[in-house]
């Protein structure tokens, strides 16, 4: 239990340091999304292989942003669908992007665009949606799933450094979509 205890405190201290030097300002650059969320999946290989985890990336935007950062972002969701993926069910995640046109400021149209991250898993009820984002919540009894709850709420974090939103939706036992919005161009 000592043991246990104290990987589970470094993992905290760890997240936490993460969490604190998300301040600083690294300089953006043009980041393909594509390469990042490959990357994060392959450090997922052994999980997605054991649970035959099924992953469709559609085409993904390259953006002006901190690899670091946006790999982050695409790690904790990553690591969200799997954690909460139904024991009985084969997990199957679904990332994908698109350009949306929203009423911006002076009823001016704004572009941004949309990246889903939707899975089958166990979802949540989405009343309590807010959670997620938020230091230390989590929406799951503590002794069914291992987490921190700090994973979301640094991906919220990053997004915002970028002026955009993060939100969930989720049904109970069916499963939950992360909406990431950002303004601004497509570099690519």
């Amino acid at each position: 239990r000592v043991l246990a205890a104290s990987k589970r405190i470094r993992g905290l201290l760890g997240d936490l340091v993460n969490y604190s030097l998300l301040s600083h300002n690294a300089a953006p650059s043009p980041t393909d999304l594509n390469k990042i969320v490959q990357d994060v999946i392959s450090d997922f290989d052994l999980a997605i292989s054991d649970k035959a985890i099924s992953i469709d990336v559609s085409e993904l935007p390259v953006i002006q942003a901190v690899p670091d950062q946006m790999r982050q972002v695409f790690y904790s969701l990553l690591s969200n669908c799997i954690k909460f993926a139904k024991g009985d069910v084969a997990l199957k995640v679904i990332i994908k992007s698109s350009w949306e046109t929203s009423e911006g400021h002076g009823n001016t149209p704004s572009r941004y665009y949309r990246i889903d991250v939707a899975d089958n898993g166990v979802g949540f009820n989405e009343k309590y949606s807010h959670r997620a984002f938020e230091m230390f919540g989590t929406l799951h009894n503590r002794d069914e799933y291992e987490g921190r709850g700090i994973g979301l709420a640094i991906a919220k974090k990053i997004i915002e450094k970028y002026n955009g939103t993060i939100s969930a939706s989720a049904t109970p036992g069916e499963g939950a979509t992360f909406s990431i919005r950002l303004p601004g161009r497509m570099v690519h």
